[in-house]
């Protein structure tokens, strides 16, 4: 039996690396895809969310698109008596966890208000939303970048 020429084994393996790296884009288009989930809401400033947009500027539109929904549902953002606030933006993953018995090694965040044993999640923040000194907003995202806008109407300005 002869040996298949080296011609046909390259064109093979081009051919499964097409079809993996073809599987892999779908595979997270559908990702890319999926709508947002406002999951739960807990201690006047936490919002579980699932499907949370990865790019910097689709996570600020998806804040600008859904604070009135925020708002009506959860009534929030809560303000402090200067106007002032926080939201934080969680990953809700796989769902609520129990914290283990010890607590060595384990990055849960545990929410008080809910009573079940499973009422922590994975300390995965996405964005960080913050209202401060007469209406400045800053928007910290998980990458580390923060945006920083004046106001309402001023511009939007990348400052870390």
């Amino acid at each position: 039996m002869s040996p298949k020429p080296l011609r046909a084994t390259v064109t093979y393996k081009y051919k499964l690396l097409l079809a993996v790296l073809t599987a892999g884009i779908i595979y997270n288009s559908f990702h890319l895809l999926k709508p947002t989930e406002i999951i739960n809401a807990h201690d006047n400033h936490h919002v579980l969310v699932k499907h949370f947009p990865i790019f910097d500027k689709a996570k600020i539109e998806w804040w600008e698109n859904n604070k009135k929904i925020l708002k009506e549902k959860y009534n929030l953002p809560k303000k402090y008596s200067d106007g002032s606030f926080s939201i934080m933006f969680w990953d809700y993953g796989e769902g609520y966890k129990v914290l283990p018995e010890t607590d060595q090694n384990s990055d849960l965040a545990c929410f008080d208000d809910i009573k079940s044993k499973a009422n922590c999640i994975e300390k995965k923040v996405v964005l960080t939303v913050s209202c401060f000194d007469g209406g400045k907003t800053s928007f910290h995202m998980s990458n580390g970048h923060t945006y920083l806008q004046l106001s309402d109407k001023s511009e939007l300005k990348r400052v870390e």
